[in-house]
């Protein structure tokens, strides 16, 4: 087997703590084990991130990249993680190696000194280069997947049209998300928060302690739309739902100027979350263009995504996102 040469530089507070370098426990482990240069034992609570040194630097080759793992031992018996995993080494970096640790079990847990806390895997690191096409070739799996960071517009959108022109069932969604800081939890409208968001929990009580919190925390002033971002939200989406190959029922930015509905069919292999998400993203792209004054904020985190599922629901929802269309003529 052929053995790669790094240089490392030893710091001298690992020198002097007598921190053990890297090194792999068993001749065929993939890992080297990293220990903990603290002088004294260091307390990690539940749920905080505690960055923890390990006494040496190291000049990663071009082409490889070290990666940080958690050791599965402290994982599995203490709940011990990285919430980065696994993390990376750069050729380029010549700081200390330290590690990023959490405790995600109830109890704390002390990192003694010198105590194993990670392994690190030293592995090539393939240059890529982009070949735009207009289509992937096709797979077995197709666009299957969790679909939350772009694997929805990574499909193949005329394999996706073909199977439903043969009859693939679709899924309705009603749609609704706010522009951000319109709509606070805890205003004299009723929300609900990711704690109460269960059906058939009461809606959240007017709170003035509570909108006062969610202000402070605000980065920008909140955003209500103008008419011609109104009208532009509307003229954008039956393309934007198009092009992720999504039939658009209707949509309106209503008079409040600080929120929008959406009713569209899609594919039942992508939730609504799913297309909440990316019709949030595409709009954002179109009132950035349009405007060429890009908001600091466009959109709330969130909204809300129901399924359309009888019929009764379906004429009602549509005949009130229907009133709510913006007045072109107004």
């Amino acid at each position: 087997m052929e053995t790669l040469t790094v240089p490392l530089c030893w710091l001298p507070h690992a020198v002097a703590l007598g921190t053990p370098l890297p090194a792999y426990q068993t001749v065929d482990a993939a890992g080297m084990d990293l220990h903990a240069a603290v002088p004294e034992p260091v307390t990690l609570p539940p749920l905080e991130v505690v960055l923890i040194p390990c006494g040496f630097a190291v000049a990663v080759p071009r082409g490889y990249e070290a990666q940080i793992r958690p050791r599965s031992g402290l994982a599995v018996k203490h709940g011990v993680s990285m919430p980065n995993s696994p993390g990376t080494i750069d050729a380029d970096y010549r700081g200390e190696v330290q590690v990023p640790l959490i405790v995600l079990g109830r109890e704390p847990f002390v990192v003694e000194p010198g105590m194993r806390i990670a392994q690190m895997l030293v592995t090539p690191v393939p240059r890529v280069a982009w070949d735009v096409v207009e289509a992937l070739p096709g797979s077995g799996r197709g666009g299957g997947g969790f679909g939350s960071t772009g694997v929805v517009e990574a499909r193949v959108v005329e394999a996706r049209r073909g199977a439903a022109s043969h009859g693939t069932r679709r899924t309705r969604w009603h749609i609704t998300f706010g522009t951000y800081g319109s709509r606070l939890h805890g205003d004299t409208r009723p929300t609900v928060d990711r704690r109460h968001n269960v059906f058939g929990t009461p809606f959240l009580a007017p709170d003035a302690v509570r909108v006062r919190y969610e202000r402070e925390q605000m980065s920008v002033p909140p955003l209500l739309l103008t008419d011609a971002q109104r009208l532009c939200v509307e003229s954008a989406l039956p393309e934007i739902c198009d092009a992720m190959d999504a039939s658009l029922v209707v949509a309106a930015a209503p008079e409040e100027r600080n929120h929008v509905h959406v009713v569209v069919d899609t594919d039942p292999a992508f939730h609504g979350k799913q297309t909440r998400a990316l019709i949030k993203r595409r709009l954002t792209q179109r009132l950035n263009a349009d405007f060429h004054c890009p908001a600091p904020r466009w959109w709330a985190k969130g909204g809300s995504t129901k399924a359309v599922k009888d019929e009764a629901y379906q004429r009602n929802v549509y005949a009130y996102v229907s009133k709510q269309r913006f007045k072109r003529d107004a």
